[in-house]
């Protein structure tokens, strides 16, 4: 019934076989029952059989501004370039981050300035300068 279209999802005594799998999508056992749920294949099945999702690749990328290693292995030319421009300037980015951040941290914080003369008076008594 799923795989002509008379129904979204079956329940029922349904064993997985091969033939089957091409037609409907089988969830993950996670209780050994006697009762199985089939709905249609995926529209997008041919995103999820590649071999690197995008999310994945991207999760890597982002991975790497924070100084993760990177396991990409580039094949062809135009990858390469894609990959190798984006670690330059992904090392750049957290470089500067980072460097900004240890100038944040390690600078004290300057007090304010004395503009009158009452300041100053007040300043010398403190002996502060």
């Amino acid at each position: 019934m799923v795989h002509y279209g008379k129904a979204d999802i079956a329940i029922g005594k349904i064993s997985i076989t091969e033939e089957r799998t091409k037609a409907v999508n089988f969830s993950y056992p996670y209780d050994v029952e006697d009762l199985t749920f089939s709905t249609k294949a995926p529209v997008f099945r041919i995103c999820q059989e590649k071999k690197r999702p995008f999310q994945r690749i991207v999760l890597k990328f982002l991975g790497y501004l924070v100084l993760q290693p990177l396991d990409i292995f580039p094949i062809t030319a135009r990858t390469k370039v894609l990959v190798v421009s984006w670690l330059l300037g992904g090392r750049f980015i957290s470089f500067f981050y980072s460097a900004a951040l240890l100038a944040f941290l390690t600078i004290p914080e300057q007090e304010q300035g004395i503009k009158t003369i009452s300041q100053l008076s007040n300043a010398i008594s403190k002996g502060k300068h």
